[in-house]
């Protein structure tokens, strides 16, 4: 354990000794491009950033607009809608108001009396309402016999016992 240990520290030493000395040998125009290169990708880092940036900024305020323009659109028929239903209020209102006057209006409206006069006609020696008072006593006396019938007939199921 201890060899493999060592000689994972010895690797590690010989790769810092030797990164060290190459850079302390690299000549000005080396570290000169060195630098430059990272110079250009933080500069090209930092326009894909900006240009990233202004599109969702473009994108939040497109949408922004198209949602208040929507928003007012629905409320520009929402109001329309509001008048059509007053304006047909009003209409339905006027046709009533109008249909009613009509109704009450009574100058040209006569009627004449469509039932028979009971006093002029006799049938069989007796007028119409008298016949209707002895129908009315026939049934009468019928649905009285009924009951009686029926209730006479369950009092004598009961007894059978």
């Amino acid at each position: 354990m201890k060899k493999i240990l060592f000689s994972i520290i010895i690797v590690i030493i010989s790769a810092l000794v030797f990164s060290v000395h190459s850079y302390a040998t690299m000549d000005n125009n080396t570290v000169n491009n060195i630098g430059n290169a990272v110079k250009d990708a933080t500069h090209k880092a930092e326009n894909v950033t900006e240009g990233a940036a202004k599109g969702a900024a473009n994108m939040i305020k497109d949408g922004t607009n198209n949602l208040k323009n929507g928003m007012s659109n629905m409320a520009n028929d929402a109001k329309e809608a509001g008048n059509n239903v007053k304006n047909g209020t009003e209409s339905i209102g006027n046709n009533i108001k109008e249909g009613i006057n009509n109704a009450t209006n009574t100058n040209d409206y006569t009627a004449s009396r469509t039932a028979a006069n009971s006093g002029t006609n006799n049938n069989a020696l007796m007028n119409p309402e008298t016949w209707s008072w002895i129908i009315i006593g026939v049934v009468a006396i019928a649905i009285i016999g009924l009951f009686w019938y029926y209730a006479t007939r369950t009092k004598k199921d009961n007894h059978h016992d």
